[in-house]
């Protein structure tokens, strides 16, 4: 496989281990080169820290853009993650068929919701923007809460009929469907046509900020590294749980409530050609 450029178009949180702070190392580390397209600059994440700075960069993608498209660059595939508003997807939705290579795919990590609430920002119009992105994407990345708002039913995190719905409602995208719980186990659905698979692991009780970030980036990369859909599902979820096993041996000693302690497992990710 050769050297491939790669576009992530996500917010920049300064304090948080997700979005661009996740996607930028963990797709280098699996041997891309990365460009970023911020949407939006917050202080913080939005979970845990209060009302965090934030400053739209919509002007900014559009200048980006704009500078990009003149001189004729060209991407091998873009992940998508959190955007923040419609008029953010809107500029991608315009700009993408213009920056990617012929057969370059869309990786769209929905990022709406989570715990049954959907993120401050997200209105109606933010999940109009999505499901535009949605219908465009190869590949589409929702925890159980998103992929229910997708489809218009409520958030709920029950498994029961969703496949079968997200199958009819994107008939020609392969989907990973994270935070699924059977038991004690939670894991990731992945599906496409003809084939599925399951990815498990024994459920801790922590709360994973910026978790579906790293699983998201580590798919991407993988994926883009030439690995088919179900394998690049199961080691991004092999990777995802060594962070987690990480990130609770570090807070032992140190607390760490805000994120995944992915840098020290990034070795996971780089192979040698």
């Amino acid at each position: 496989m050769s050297y491939l450029k790669i576009l992530t178009a996500q917010d920049l949180s300064c304090l948080g281990q997700c979005s661009l702070t996740a996607a930028l190392p963990i797709l280098s580390a699996c041997g891309h080169e990365v460009c970023v397209l911020p949407s939006e600059l917050l202080s913080t994440h939005t979970v845990g820290f209060g009302a965090p700075y934030c400053r739209d960069f919509a002007e900014c993608m559009r200048g980006v853009l704009e500078h990009w498209l003149s001189l004729g660059v060209k991407f091998d595939g873009v992940l998508i993650g959190y955007l923040g508003k419609k008029e953010h997807a809107d500029i991608l939705c315009e700009a993408l068929p213009k920056l990617l290579r012929e057969g370059a795919p869309i990786i769209l990590d929905p990022c709406l919701a989570d715990e049954g609430t959907l993120y401050p920002e997200a209105d109606e119009g933010t999940i109009e923007g999505v499901e535009e992105l949605a219908d465009m994407a190869q590949y589409i990345l929702p925890n159980l809460f998103e992929a229910r708002i997708l489809i218009g039913d409520a958030p709920s995190a029950k498994t029961s009929g969703l496949p079968a719905k997200l199958a009819r409602r994107f008939p020609n995208a392969s989907i990973v469907l994270k935070g699924v719980r059977e038991g004690d186990q939670i894991g990731e659905l992945a599906f496409s046509a003809g084939e599925s698979m399951g990815f498990f692991s024994e459920y801790r009780p922590r709360v994973c900020h910026g978790a579906g970030d790293v699983f998201a980036a580590a798919f991407a990369g993988k994926l883009l590294k030439g690995k088919d859909f179900l394998r690049s599902a199961a080691e991004a979820h092999a990777f995802v749980n060594a962070c987690i096993d990480r990130t609770i041996r570090l807070e032992k000693d140190v607390p760490h409530g805000y994120g995944l302690a992915f840098e020290p497992m990034l070795g996971m990710l780089c192979e040698k050609k």
